[in-house]
């Protein structure tokens, strides 16, 4: 590829910069070295790094073969679907998060009558092989543990277990702060279309990378052009490797990225039982994926008091301690609020004052004294009566 960029009498150096470029992951030693300085050859790449990547990086067809599931093959590229990534383009199965909306899936089934299943393939370049759910994506993050390094002439056989996780259908009105999880459709991101753990980290790192660099990953995916890095901006990446590439907690004071993300409701763990090597004369390497037994162990998530359930208990309270009901406090807010406006409404047709003249003001209430009237005063000891007498 090389030659055919730059001619056959080429810098060589320039291969080492295509390399970092078509398998960007935060680090440019020889792009910094070669096409950083004040005088930078003009072979070097300056900009739309994304396509020279895709020049370098294998398709499907040179990358998987010879696919089968419980022995029974099928075509590898039918179902290993690419998936943008932050690493670059990789090729998954049964993901919800590929480039495609309507990805077709592979029935991988494992029960009593198929027994525990395994996948297996043939990878005919040098690669990483991420062992992840569904909903989970390959990512500068990811553990070490979930990563087969395969190279040619050696077999990998994993076995593994997994644990599902179910969720009682009242968790779905719990906002998520509260439940502390996100179901994958839940999604506020805007590098995939549903919700994971390792997913919200992607779009934490895209943010950091923006603030930072004033630009993205050139393999970021859902960022368009204009955001994406040329090399000025991967070796700004590279100065900030040690923030964009570690994550770390919110009280931590070590150098890292603190990404603020839930896990998902219903990811299912994936763990590895063991894992072994066999050395071969062949160029490629076979992978064998296992199930090492059933699985026979389940996650719940149970709501362990809900709306419905804080309102019995309340009214189981109430009658206990104060003979209540929520009827009675139905009652008592219509006493206290209701009951005296509609008393005063009730009387405005018994009032005789309110029948001949209508609302009377304080001015109408006050007692004018009729010259008609008399009152005589008695002592009696030490009090006084006041005798009212009519005058006729």
């Amino acid at each position: 590829m090389s030659d055919s960029l730059w001619g056959v009498d080429h810098d060589f150096n320039m291969e080492e910069v295509l390399k970092e470029v078509a398998y960007f992951k935060g680090i440019t030693y020889y792009t910094s070295q070669f096409c950083g300085s004040d005088d930078p050859p003009p072979t070097c790449i300056r900009s739309n790094l994304s396509y020279y990547a895709n020049l370098v990086r294998s398709r499907c067809e040179d990358t998987l073969a010879n696919c089968s599931w419980n022995g029974k093959p099928f075509k590898c590229c039918d179902y290993f679907r690419p998936m943008d990534t932050e690493l670059g383009t990789c090729y998954a199965i049964n993901t919800i998060q590929g480039r495609e909306i309507n990805q077709i899936k592979l029935p991988m089934k494992s029960n009593q009558t198929t027994g525990p299943g395994a996948i297996k393939f043939d990878v005919l370049v040098t690669g990483n092989v991420y062992v992840l759910n569904e909903e989970e994506v390959p990512s500068l993050t990811t553990l070490g543990s979930d990563v087969l390094n395969v190279v040619p002439e050696v077999s990998h056989r994993r076995s593994i277990t997994i644990r599902n996780i179910e969720n009682d259908a009242g968790a779905r009105v719990i906002s998520p702060e509260k439940r502390k999880c996100r179901y994958h459709d839940e999604n506020f991101l805007e590098v995939y279309r549903h919700y994971s753990y390792s997913a919200c980290t992607v779009q934490c790192r895209k943010e950091a990378q923006l603030r930072l660099c004033n630009c993205t990953n050139f393999f970021m995916p859902g960022v368009p052009e204009r955001l994406k890095c040329g090399v000025d901006g991967i070796m700004c990446l590279n100065a900030n490797l040690n923030e964009l590439s570690v994550l770390k907690a919110k009280w931590s004071s070590r150098p890292g990225l603190y990404c603020d993300c839930l896990p998902s409701c219903t990811e299912a763990e994936i763990s590895v039982v063991k894992d072994s090597k066999t050395s071969t004369t062949d160029d490629f390497s076979t992978v064998q994926i296992e199930l090492a037994s059933l699985p026979s162990e389940r996650y719940r998530r149970n709501v362990v008091r809900g709306i419905l359930d804080l309102v019995v208990s309340t009214g189981g309270t109430g009658g206990l301690f104060l003979g209540a009901s929520i009827l009675s406090f139905v009652e008592l807010f219509y006493i206290i609020f209701l009951r005296p406006f509609c008393d005063v409404y009730s009387q405005h047709g018994e009032d005789p004052w309110y029948t001949k003249f209508g609302t009377r003001t304080l001015e109408d209430n006050k007692f004018t004294p009729n010259p008609e009237w008399a009152f005589e005063k008695e002592n009696t000891g030490k009090v006084k009566h006041i005798k009212r007498q009519f005058v006729k």
